[in-house]
């Protein structure tokens, strides 16, 4: 009899425990339509949680959302950007979301980041254009980008100088130096790389270096200096005696 109690309260608590609780409800992934759990579950990973601070362009961006606009949008959502990170996410292309759940997508993107009050008054550019004047392109190419990229976009010339800083060398004595002859005058590409005490910090950076004086030039103030004091002298010479003739 206490067995048979002890059972009977035992199954009368579990029954007890069960009631009030509703069965977990699955939803297929098609039939999600909660912006957070489509763009946490699509996008987030890149773009970031909130928008912003992920790996990929943000969206939590109003200039990017006015220049894009909403239609635009959906249509990367649905189709994607060849040749990038960013792939397709329409059934019909591959993807995992339906074309109401794209919509949402970008619907709520808009609705939540997008400022456009701010850009009533400004012209705003075309979010993509045709091809430009590949004659112009190719002459700024040759003159900014073909020295560390090369003719052929395919790398340049490099060249390796390793030298040792000193404070000798340096004009603040509590710094260090270490000078460089560059081969030719125009923008350089430095990349530099410092070790000290088994530690390596690199850093890179362009500048553009100007055309050295040529020497008579440079030593043009020692040249003339002397025959422009002879000139002095001469001058003063005559009017001296000028003045003692009177």
């Amino acid at each position: 009899m206490k067995f048979r109690a002890v059972w009977l309260l035992a199954n009368l608590a579990i029954v007890l425990l069960g009631c009030g609780h509703r069965a977990e409800q699955f939803i297929l992934p098609d039939q999600v339509t909660d912006f957070s759990a489509l763009y946490g579950g699509n996008c987030a990973g890149c773009h970031g949680r909130d928008g912003k601070r992920g790996a990929a362009r943000p969206l939590n961006d109003p200039l990017y959302l006015a220049l894009i606009g909403k239609d635009k949008l959906r249509d990367v959502i649905e189709k994607g950007v060849p040749r990038t990170a960013m792939p397709a996410f329409a059934l019909n292309a591959g993807g995992t979301l339906t074309d109401q759940q794209i919509t949402i997508l970008a619907d709520q993107i808009e609705a939540r980041w997008a400022r456009p009050q701010e850009f009533v008054r400004v012209a705003l550019p075309p979010y993509s254009a045709g091809p430009g004047d590949q004659k112009r392109g190719g002459a700024v190419f040759g003159n900014y980008c073909s020295r560390c990229h090369g003719d052929n976009g395919k790398g340049g010339s490099v060249t390796e100088i390793k030298i040792r800083p000193s404070r000798e060398r340096a004009q603040n004595r509590l710094l260090y130096a270490a000078p460089v002859t560059l081969a030719e005058s125009g923008m350089w590409h430095l990349a530099l790389t410092i070790l000290r005490n088994g530690e390596r910090t690199d850093a890179a950076g362009t500048i553009e270096v100007a055309p050295a004086p040529e020497m008579a030039a440079s030593y043009w103030s020692y040249i003339a200096l002397p025959p422009f004091m002879v000139g002095i002298f001469v001058v003063r010479k005559r009017l001296i005696r000028r003045k003692a003739k009177r």
